[in-house]
Order: structure tokens, then sequence, then C-alpha cells
């Protein structure tokens, strides 16, 4: 048991549709946590966002953040690891966007300290609800002019927009090695996608293999639910999807569990360890 890693994704994964840890899920996780277990999380959410979701479980092992792009202590909040873009390469991605009449959400570090910055005035409605389920949120950062945009080191594009505007700059950024992206529709709003554009080795796959590798794990096991955990779900030896995950990622799963109201992570893990 102790070479198994167990990965689970947050939302409709490990989160149930209230967006916290249900109780069953806490108890279940940390009593098999204090038996041996090595568990930990790989989210597209920020610490910040995703350490109040999951400080009722007793997490020790790097935790993958961003969809890949930082690996954190979760005990320390410190940077294990992290794939950040070269200056060139983020003055890039931020000018084809605003080319296409798109105006990202930037995530930067700014004297050391994270920052998400967007334009005013140019919000649409896609940003506003960001901003507005974030409120309070101490990284947040309202700029006046896009030259203000481009400030620090930006490491991480989030275009939040209709379908056509973001479909029109995929292309540009497949064909750039250096850069990956994600595509997919934004699950609170049926007229907005979100387009984000990361580091090329900013994926989960990459953060998993390196958690497994801190841990000294030789098996790894996830549980996700959307397509930004197919690269997760390809580096797993097994892999499990929620019922109600994207039909793509089900196809690519060893097998399906119940969906995250009905504690299907914590369900499969009692059921299957045998510590």
């Amino acid at each position: 048991m102790g070479e198994t890693l167990y990965v689970s994704d947050l939302d409709r994964t490990l989160l149930n549709s209230e967006i916290r840890v249900s109780k069953r899920t806490e108890e279940v996780i940390n009593d098999l946590i204090s038996e041996g277990m090595k568990f930990t999380i790989a989210t597209a959410r920020s610490w910040y966002s995703a350490s109040e979701k999951v400080k009722s479980l007793d997490l020790t092992l790097p935790v993958s953040i961003y969809n890949g792009s930082f690996i954190i202590d979760p005990v320390s909040a410190e940077a294990v690891d992290s794939k950040e873009f070269e200056k060139n390469e983020s003055k890039m991605i931020l000018d084809k966007f605003i080319e296409g009449d798109v105006y990202p959400l930037v995530y930067s570090f700014i004297h050391e300290e994270e920052k998400v910055s967007w334009l005013f005035d140019k919000e649409n409605q896609g940003i506003k609800k960001y901003l507005a389920y974030r409120q309070g949120d101490e990284r947040l950062r309202k700029v006046g002019s896009v030259e203000n945009l481009y400030d620090g080191k930006p490491f991480y594009f989030s275009a939040i927009d209709k379908k056509e505007k973001l479909e029109d700059l995929i292309p540009f950024f497949e064909r750039k090695e250096s850069l990956s992206y994600h595509f997919q529709k934004d699950l609170n709003s049926d007229d907005y996608y979100w387009l984000e554009v990361k580091h090329c080795k900013a994926d989960k796959a990459s953060s998993v293999k390196r958690i497994k590798e801190i841990t000294r794990c030789s098996k790894v096991v996830s549980f996700g639910d959307d397509l930004n955990d197919i690269p997760m779900f390809s580096i797993s030896d097994e892999a499990y999807a929620v019922s109600n995950a994207n039909p793509e990622l089900k196809e690519r799963a060893t097998g399906i569990i119940p969906i995250s109201d009905e504690d299907g992570v914590a369900g499969w893990l009692m059921k299957n360890l045998d510590l």
C-alpha cells in the first residue's frame, strides 16, 4: 500500500456540489492517511483557493496546483517546483490575447507576491462573475492600462470569453511548443468558455510524476472529472472518473465511481484499501 500514491482532482471530484469536502469524505480520508495512505490533490485552483477547501484534510504530501504549474508543500505553503514563462514568452501570449480583443486574467508574481491582474473596464460578464465569486481574495489586482498587465513574472493566463473569440486563438497556441493550453466550457455559465495558457511542462501529468518521485511511490491511482485530468489519467496505473465526468475522460478511465455528492472517492478508497 505504501508504494501507491492516490491523487484526486478537487471540483466535482473530491468537493461536492456545495463546493466543500463532506464530513464522510473528511473522516474516511483522514483515517486512511493516519493509517499510512499516501494521498494528495491535483487541481486547477491556486493554493490560496484550494487550501480553504481542503483545510479539514490532513494533507502533508506535496500538492499540484494551477493545473501543474506549481507543486506546493501544504504545510509551509512554499513552492517545491514550478514551471514559469520566460519574459519574451509571457509577452508573446499577452500580445496575442490582446490582438484578438481578449483581456485575460494574468497570474503573476509581482514583488514576490502572487497577484491576479485584470484590466478595468474590459470585464465581460464571465470575468465579472469570476471576480464576484472571489471577493476578498487578496491576490486580485485591478489595473487601469494594458501595460500594467505585463508587470512582474506572469506564469498563468486565464481568458474567459465567448467560444468563437477564444477558438480563433487556439491555432496560434497550438503551434508554440513551449506552451500548453486548456479550453473548456465555463461550468457555471451557458455563454462563456475558458482558455488557459501555461508552460508546456505545466500539466497534471508532469506534476504528479514529480510528486511520485518525491514520495518514492511506484504506482499512481487518480480520480477526476474533466478534460484537464486527461494528462494525469495518462500516467496513472489506475484512473477513476466520477459518473458525471466529461465523456472523453470516462473513455480513458479504468472505472467509474459515484459522483462527489455520494462520496465517490472516499467510497472507492474504503473499499479498495486494505490497511
